[in-house]
């Protein structure tokens, strides 16, 4: 089923958030063992009959958790099911000492266990959707007002729509208006309707095909119709995306915002609230100044993908490669990445060359972002003709000039070396993007006489054995040098022999593959340029 779900879908589903339902949720494994409790029960209560000492609720709980954990193994051991199993297990274990079925203990106990077999566990988001999800459920049980019937309901998926919004905006950046709606209508259909009828075909299907093929054409016009009423939910009211991707401490902030809604002081509701909340649009860094800069070399494996940032404009140099296998680095990280820093536009998507680790993402970043021009070698896009790079172009946003060096017009060669060379300048400093050009290219520049001086040189290549001649880093005298390389590549760049080259010039080599994501700005300290795994550093990190 999963498979078979389109892009688009997935994007409805997100914006009426309503996207965790569509796996094997916590839900469904417990919907499974509560049935076959009740079914084992019954059937247990049968012997009873005939031996009053039989352990009913014994056998009933083993054959429920039986039927659970082999269920959560055949659909992945998904984090939201182990904590579902091992909070069934604590439930029954509850059960018999006459506690509360679900309670917080509970809840902490499920999540020690998780985090004991698996640490990594608390770096997922379906960690926190899954455990906080609960937890609010618990929450609300204690604190929210009470009703009953149809207005519980009601109440119940409100309160907690609006509860999970820091999370499904830190962890999404957007905001869904109308998931309330939305999870009443399609929680009950699909965990009361699709699934049941999903499993019913699975079962029936090696003995009764025709039975089997009927339940699951029931499931498919049940998602069908369910997809119809998302997308007109989704057509009257859009979701709210955040303008930057919210920092850690404003989620928190933001979380202890919803959870002050439900306080008994109205002082803090009226102004504490609200204020609270504004955080999740404030900006994480200082705006960049007329004349400034900002050079992101994205962690995109073996390949390249450059955001420039201006105070009002983007380009995206490159978007990284496709992948055999379906899915694109431009839909994974370029298009994520640009979204978390606030940028909704691309002003200009310029592709350095065809080659797949440069070119294979750049659809994706058409399709999902507004985009003005777009500068590539020809057949990168089905969707427009691109304009060629060719040298000579100028250009300037807010005080900060762009000039192509490279290729000549009408000139021949290979792709690398006809790759496009973009000199940015700023006020305060100069970057000098240079594709994958070889020798031969950096022979014709030298040769053009153009002026090729940067404080920041982007490493041609991946930093390549061949990187660079001696002439041309003279040329450009770089204090920086950046490379693009993925994480234990199979060609070893960057190349020690590159590493030796600029350290005897006195330049400062940096890499994606010690560093991950590169940042630099290029304003009036201009810094040195810092990795993410330097400023968020992890316990496992040397």
């Amino acid at each position: 089923m999963r498979a078979e779900i389109s892009d688009q879908q997935w994007q409805l589903l997100r914006d009426t958030g309503v996207v965790h339902l569509i796996s094997v949720s916590g839900l469904h494994l417990g919907m499974v063992a509560i049935l076959v409790y009740a079914i084992a029960r019954s059937i247990a209560a049968l012997a009873v009959l005939r031996h009053p000492q039989f352990p009913t609720f014994g056998v009933a709980a083993c054959g429920a958790l039986t039927i659970a954990a082999a269920y959560a193994l055949l659909t992945g051991f998904s984090i939201p099911t182990q904590r579902t199993l091992i909070m069934v297990a604590i439930g029954f274990w509850a059960k018999t000492r006459a506690n509360a079925v679900l309670s917080i203990d509970s809840l902490l106990i499920a999540a020690a266990l998780l985090l004991t077999l698996n640490p990594l566990t608390g770096l997922s988001v379906s960690f926190w959707f899954s455990f906080g999800t609960l937890a609010l459920v618990l929450y609300l049980g204690h604190v929210r007002p009470r009703f009953a019937g149809w207005r519980a309901w009601v109440s119940n998926h409100c309160w907690l729509a609006l509860l999970l919004a820091p999370i499904t905006g830190f962890a999404f950046q957007s905001l869904s208006l109308t998931s309330p709606v939305a999870n009443a209508v399609a929680i009950p259909l699909v965990t009361l309707l699709i699934v049941p009828l999903l499993l019913l075909g699975i079962a029936l299907n090696p003995w009764f095909a025709s039975l089997s093929d009927a339940c699951w054409a029931m499931a498919a016009s049940c998602w069908q119709l369910l997809v119809r009423f998302l997308a007109l939910l989704a057509e009257l009211v859009g979701p709210i995306n955040l303008p930057v991707l919210p920092s850690s401490l404003v989620f928190l902030a933001s979380l202890v915002a919803m959870l002050l809604l439900l306080s008994p002081f109205r002082a803090m509701r009226v102004f504490l609230v609200p204020s609270l909340l504004l955080m999740l649009a404030a900006p994480r860094t200082a705006p960049l100044a007329a004349g400034e800069f900002q050079l992101d070399i994205l962690d995109v494996g073996q390949g390249l993908s450059v955001i420039i940032s201006t105070a009002r404009h983007t380009l995206v140099y490159d978007a990284g490669a496709r992948f055999p296998a379906g899915g694109d680095i431009g839909a994974q990280v370029v298009v994520p990445f640009l979204k978390a820093i606030g940028r909704q536009r691309v002003d200009e998507l310029l592709i350095s060359h065809g080659d797949n680790d440069h070119a294979g993402g750049a659809a994706s970043v058409f399709a999902a972002l507004r985009v003005g021009v777009v500068t590539a070698p020809r057949g990168v896009f089905a969707q427009r003709l691109p304009n060629p790079c060719v040298a000579g172009r100028t250009w300037q946003w807010d005080g900060v000039e762009f000039q192509t060096l490279h290729p000549a017009p009408r000139q021949g060669g290979d792709k690398n070396n006809l790759s496009c060379v973009v000199r940015i300048r700023g006020t305060h400093g100069t970057a000098l993007l240079t594709g994958d050009i070889e020798g031969e290219a950096e022979r014709a520049l030298l040769a053009s006489k153009v002026d090729l001086g940067a404080e920041i040189l982007l490493v041609r290549h991946h930093g390549s054995k061949s990187s660079s001649t001696s002439a041309f880093l003279a040329a450009v005298a770089p204090r920086y040098a950046l490379v693009s390389a993925g994480y234990r590549n199979r060609f070893g760049h960057p190349a020690e022999t590159v590493r030796t080259a600029y350290r005897r010039r006195g330049t400062e080599l940096f890499s994606t593959v010690e560093l991950g994501a590169i940042t630099v700005r290029i304003d009036d300290t201009l810094e040195r340029p810092h990795g993410v795994r330097e400023r968020q550093r992890r316990y496992w990190d040397p």
